[in-house]
Parts: C-alpha cells; structure tokens; sequence
C-alpha cells in the first residue's frame, strides 16, 4: 500500500468511496436483475462483478485507512523529534557552558601550580631531594577542581 502515498489523498477517498459505490450498485443490480425481464440475462455476471468491484475497493477502504494512521503516528513522531531536537539545543547550551567553565577552572589551576612549581624548584635543585611542598604540589595538581 505504500503506492498509495503518490496519489492525492483526495482522489484517492473519491476513487474508493466511487467503486465501493458501484460495486453495491451492480451486485444489487445483479440479485434484482433476475426477475426484470431485460436484465435477467446480464445478472449473474452484474453480480460477479459487483462484488469483486465492491470486495477490492472495502480492501483498498481498509488499506487507506491503515496508511492514514501512520502518516499520524509519523507525524506525531516528527512532531516529538522536533521538540527532543529544541529541547537538546537547550542542554547542549548548558552543558557547553559547565564544560567551558570547568576548562577555565583547570587552566587557572594550572597556573598556579605552575607558579608554585617554579618557586619550589629552586629549592629541589639546591639540594637534589624532593621536598614535602613539591609532593604536597603535585597532589594538589593532581586534584580535579
């Protein structure tokens, strides 16, 4: 049935509700037919084809109607997107800010141990052992601000 969606939904209601139509017409044609007398000839076959006619187009009755309800439930799905889309921009934009914010804290930190690391060096150089600042340093830096 996915044929279906090519055609106008319009003219597709107008050709089903058409030969659905029709189909009723000739098989009640077919069965009153046998006793008019100029159609008594043609009612058998008023009634083979009316209800072929009638049963392919309840089908096609049933069949649009299935795909109309996904085309809803697509809609509705794309209308659920839109708001998950909108709805992630607006976390995006704070999750973005925390993460900048966390880089900032972390480069300010490595500042300063940077600077701490220089002072402490003089005195890690002068006498070739590692002081308890330098150890206390390194664990600071080592912290997650």
């Amino acid at each position: 049935m996915w044929i279906l969606s090519f055609v106008p939904d319009s003219f597709l209601v107008w050709v089903i509700n058409i030969s659905l139509l029709i189909g009723f017409v000739l098989s009640g044609l077919g069965f009153v037919g046998s006793r008019l007398p100029g159609l008594s000839k043609y009612s058998i076959s008023f009634r083979v084809i009316g209800i072929v006619i009638f049963c392919i187009a309840v089908y096609f009755k049933g069949g649009y109607g299935v795909e109309k309800e996904w085309r809803d439930k697509v809609r509705q799905m794309e209308e659920k997107i839109k708001i998950a889309e909108e709805k992630s921009k607006e976390v995006n934009v704070v999750i973005e800010t925390k993460y900048v914010d966390r880089i900032r804290r972390i480069k300010e930190v490595k500042e300063v141990v940077v600077e701490k690391v220089k002072e402490v060096e003089k005195i890690i150089d002068a006498k070739c052992e590692i002081p308890s600042q330098a150890i206390k340093l390194l664990n600071d830096a080592a912290v997650t601000p």
